[in-house]
């Protein structure tokens, strides 16, 4: 099942069913607010643990790493690249509900074929996010929330795939998650 894409803004909303003093019918409620990945952590996805292998082009051109840290986040550059997966342990629980915030952009999009890209966010072997990108196109950003489809445990992979055609740069910033906590009555 596809998740539900929300534009939203910094900070990021949770809809919470409390009274202005942060209380419900089951107690108070708090948000708790954090990254879901390691800026520094990120890694090779393995052949064997990609979510998406039947996008996995033969062979996989990619003579040097193609990502570097930009801000918060990450640049992708798939200049000398035709397919990038990156994988990173989960930093804590997800649950099912929680809102996670993704900011993502990708500069002016040049190819002398047309072409689609693919830019996505995986939690183990669940999608989470993703679009599909005319190529050549347009530089754009995309600022979403979504509600967690899943729950997952820390250490699951989080995933970052990108396949692409041309000489592009795609860019996903800081990933964020706020799950409600609710306390005693």
């Amino acid at each position: 099942m596809r998740p539900r894409v929300l534009h939203w803004a910094v900070p990021l909303a949770v809809p919470c069913a409390c009274d202005p003093q942060g209380a419900s019918a089951s107690g108070p409620v708090a948000a708790r607010a954090w990254s879901l990945v390691d800026a520094d952590a990120r890694a090779s996805t393995d052949t064997a643990l990609d979510p998406e292998p039947d996008h996995r082009p033969d062979p996989v051109v990619c003579p040097e790493r193609p990502w570097r840290p930009e801000n918060v986040g990450i640049e992708i550059d798939t200049t000398a690249c035709n397919y990038v997966s990156l994988s990173q342990p989960l930093l804590g629980d997800l649950h099912e509900g929680d809102a996670i915030g993704i900011g993502a952009w990708w500069s002016t999009l040049a190819s002398v074929n047309p072409a689609i890209g693919h830019f996505a966010l995986y939690v183990g072997a669940d999608l989470l996010w993703d679009e599909w990108v005319a190529i050549p196109g347009p530089a754009e950003v995309r600022t979403v929330e979504i509600a967690s489809p899943i729950d997952a445990d820390a250490g699951v992979p989080v995933t970052v795939h990108v396949h692409n055609h041309g000489y592009n740069t795609w860019n996903l910033q800081e990933i964020q998650a706020r799950s409600q906590i609710k306390g005693d009555p």
